[in-house]
């Protein structure tokens, strides 16, 4: 969709600043004279290329619950994904709940998606090598409680 809107506006700079005897801007100067229904249509040009073109968001809450009690000597428990706050470069540290065992980690975004794919991370080991990421699909109540298993896989 990005590249979209980037095409529209340049097409958009040019309809405006003018193309010769094809552009819009020799066509209304054609047919309307007065400044001021010229203005009113440059208007609501551009109101309709700003408001019509943009995603919808929503504030969503997720809260990821992760068992991990059958891996020994937990140093660290993290999640990495895509959409702020979470990264694939750097783990965001999950809060023990029950040491050695569950970890909990609560994050609220305004968001125009959907879903999030994430990954966790304990003690730096990635889970579900080579396998799909995780695809956690939102509730549309704005809050998701997502419950998982490390490396285990998703039904």
């Amino acid at each position: 969709m990005l590249p979209g809107l980037g095409f529209l506006w340049v097409s958009l700079f040019y309809i405006i600043l003018g193309s010769g005897r094809f552009g819009l801007d020799f066509l209304i100067t054609q047919h309307f004279f007065k400044a001021e229904k010229i203005a009113y249509l440059l208007l609501a040009m551009f109101v309709w290329t700003t408001i019509g073109c943009v995603q919808q968001t929503h504030k969503q809450t997720v809260e990821f619950v992760l068992d991990v009690s059958q891996i020994k000597d937990i140093q660290t428990v993290g999640i990495r994904g895509e959409g702020k706050p979470l990264s694939w470069q750097t783990d965001l540290m999950m809060n023990p709940i029950k040491k050695d065992s569950l970890y909990a980690l609560k994050i609220t975004a305004e968001t125009g998606y959907q879903f999030v794919e994430v990954k966790f991370v304990v003690n730096g080991q990635f889970e579900l090598e080579n396998k799909p990421n995780r695809r956690v699909v939102f509730d549309q109540s704005g809050y998701t409680t997502y419950k998982a298993i490390f490396d285990i896989g998703q039904d």
